[in-house]
């Protein structure tokens, strides 16, 4: 895995009483960049930064401190809760992205107050994306209005914004499963892949497709499958149980 951005500022050292729209980061080199919120910072390598604060940890804590495998990067992302795990597995898997980081920047907004938005990911479109990630029944007004200020400053470098409130539990638990087979150990030959996908065009059941998988394990053949799923050269309805009927067709 490479390195992700680990390591941590505190807050309070970076904190200034200049009141304008600010972005602040701190590189490897453990050098602090403040910034006016303006297009130029498009062209900096934010998403390189060293992680700008940590959560605090306490006995009894209800959210869980972690590191995600991210797969498309090959990093290790810090998450702050289980949500924000949730998070990283949703992007990893339905989002094509070159870069991401957690936390890596503070921003500063004009009225004096501070946000660090939890995730920044380049993606393989180019789009710098700025996200935050809340569930929604923990979303009170003065979120929305920190929220609100933050798509503001976005708007003016020209990151794009997005919010995570929310995952249908299905998807959530066909995710966890199939993440489970990203690795390439699973990926079949290329012989085997063509084999699969033919048969998968336009559509066949699950079950059949783990025969023609592997005609002498059928728990080869499924690791094989679910391998296919997570990269997305099969797919399914992920809003519904995956089983051994499940529909599976060729990718796009």
């Amino acid at each position: 895995m490479k390195r992700s951005n680990s390591g941590q500022t505190g807050p309070g050292a970076l904190t200034t009483t200049t009141r304008r729209d600010l972005v602040v980061w701190v590189d490897h080199a453990r050098r602090q960049h403040v910034e006016n919120a303006t297009p130029a910072l498009v062209h900096r390598n934010i998403v390189e930064a060293r992680r700008i604060r940590t959560g605090y940890q306490y006995k009894a804590q209800r959210n869980y401190h972690g590191l995600y495998a991210f797969g498309q990067t090959g990093q290790h992302i810090w998450y702050e809760s289980l949500f924000e795990m949730t998070a990283l597995m949703a992007l990893d898997f339905t989002a094509g992205i070159t870069a991401i980081a957690s936390q890596p920047m503070m921003m500063q907004f004009a009225d004096g107050t501070v946000h660090y938005p939890d995730l920044f990911a380049i993606h393989t479109d180019g789009r710098q994306v700025v996200y935050d990630v809340r569930p929604e029944k923990l979303i009170k007004p003065k979120t929305q209005a920190q929220f609100a200020e933050t798509k503001r400053l976005c708007d003016k470098v020209g990151w794009a914004y997005e919010l995570f409130t929310r995952i249908d539990p299905l998807v959530k638990a066909n995710m966890e499963w199939l993440i489970g087979y990203r690795h390439p150990r699973y990926q079949p030959n290329e012989a085997t892949q063509a084999l699969v996908l033919a048969a998968a065009d336009p559509g066949a059941r699950f079950r059949d497709l783990v025969h023609v998988a592997d005609r002498d394990s059928p728990a080869r053949g499924a690791m094989t499958v679910y391998n296919l799923l997570w990269h997305h050269l099969l797919t399914f309805d992920m809003t519904a149980q995956l089983t051994t009927y499940t529909t599976i067709t060729k990718g796009h």
